[in-house]
């Protein structure tokens, strides 16, 4: 059974990873405060979404099969040949990002989002053979350990005087390149956590299937009242501890220059900014993972009342969504082209002409995703369900 409210989350994310790219190519260099703006908002609901949803498809899969009494050596050989593959393909796109961009050698290893899954999937593999309160143990201690490790590669960075040191060189190396080159990115340290609390809420998702019956253990039952309200409670109280932990201000800023950009607006004038909005920081990976649980609680909802209530437009709109979400990785490369065409063309938007080549994208991706569809002849669920009434 498919989880549908997964495809939304993805839609959405597709959909802000979209803005995000079109207002950092096509913007004027003065506007970039717009830029990050947007980012502050769409940060803890943009890569965090995509890798929470990977942990809950990975953990309600791990589940469902073991429930339906597959053996373990086959489980084990689906979910290595599904990572596998995005070992592969992540490879592929650092290969050529290496050399459209002319970027060295070591950029081969580098955490962009697509390692960033393949890795949490294959880590995963070994922690869905813990109890649920040791996942959570072991995503605190990552979270816990990140915490100081990210200061330290801050000061890296920021004073490059101390590389040259022999002994700082080689943990730079060998550290630093191996867990979070670049920093910028998307580091396990930072997202494996939230891939391990999806893997979680995978499997309660699966307990509460009312199509599951779980003839061995009939107590590890959840309805699906239990299953929602398990999720909402986890995401309020992710939000409110990464909010208290880090509504202290921080002057660093883990690489990103968000401070200096804002100030590119006179009128701000904003000196610092808590560490629930300074992407890369504990605070910021616990706060963004509970909004993303929250997120997916009201689509998990709305998708348990859209299997009972008959509507066009809402259909329509989980279609789209759904467009967005079952192709997210042929979207995600496919907008790619869109940089080139902005790198080989020197003309930039203003402001209030932005909405042109946001449009046009999206558009185009649209069309590029209905094509795909069609050409593998795919019917939407929701559709379907619609027919299956009807008759």
């Amino acid at each position: 059974m498919r989880i549908h409210s997964i495809d939304f989350m993805r839609g959405i994310a597709i959909f802000l990873m979209i803005c995000t790219h079109v207002l950092l190519y096509w913007l004027y260099p003065n506007e970039q405060w717009v830029l990050v703006v947007f980012r502050l908002i769409s940060n803890p609901i943009l890569i965090p979404n995509f890798v929470l949803v990977s942990g809950i498809a990975f953990g309600y899969s791990w589940r469902y099969k073991i429930i339906r009494k597959i053996p373990q050596k086959e489980i084990n050989r689906s979910s290595l040949r599904r990572t596998a593959s995005l070992c592969v393909l992540s490879f592929g796109y650092n290969i050529i990002v290496l050399l459209v961009l002319h970027q060295p050698w070591y950029n081969l290893w580098a955490w962009y989002i697509l390692q960033t899954i393949w890795f949490s999937r294959l880590l995963g593999m070994i922690v869905m053979k813990f109890h649920k309160v040791y996942r959570v143990l072991i995503a605190s201690l990552i979270w816990g350990l990140h915490h100081y490790l990210s200061y330290f590669t801050d000061f890296l960075l920021q004073n490059p005087e101390f590389v040259g040191n022999q002994s700082i060189s080689v943990v730079r190396y060998a550290f630093f390149h191996t867990i979070y080159y670049p920093l910028l990115a998307n580091s396990p340290m930072i997202f494996f956590p939230i891939y391990c609390i999806g893997t979680i809420l995978g499997e309660g998702i699966a307990f509460s299937n009312p199509k599951i019956d779980l003839k061995v253990d009939n107590s590890s039952k959840l309805s699906q009242n239990q299953s929602n309200f398990y999720l909402l409670g986890t995401g309020i109280g992710l939000v409110l501890l990464g909010f208290f932990t880090g509504v202290r201000c921080m002057s660093e800023e883990l690489g990103w220059n968000y401070i200096a950009a804002l100030n590119l607006n006179p009128v701000l004038g904003i000196t610092c900014l808590p560490g629930f909005l300074i992407r890369g920081s504990t605070m910021w990976a616990i706060f963004s993972c509970g909004w993303c649980v929250i997120l997916f609680f009201f689509f998990h909802r709305f998708e348990q009342r859209l299997r009972q209530v008959e509507s066009k437009i809402s259909a329509c709109i989980c279609n789209n969504l759904e467009i967005l979400g079952q192709h997210s990785l042929k979207i995600y490369l496919f907008q790619y082209i869109f940089y080139f065409l902005a790198m080989v063309i020197p003309y930039r938007f203003p402001l209030n002409l932005i909405g042109i080549p946001l449009v046009l994208i999206f558009a185009t991706v649209l069309v590029f995703v209905k094509l795909i569809s069609r050409s593998h002849q795919e019917f939407h669920p929701f559709s379907r369900m619609r027919k299956i009434k009807k008759i």
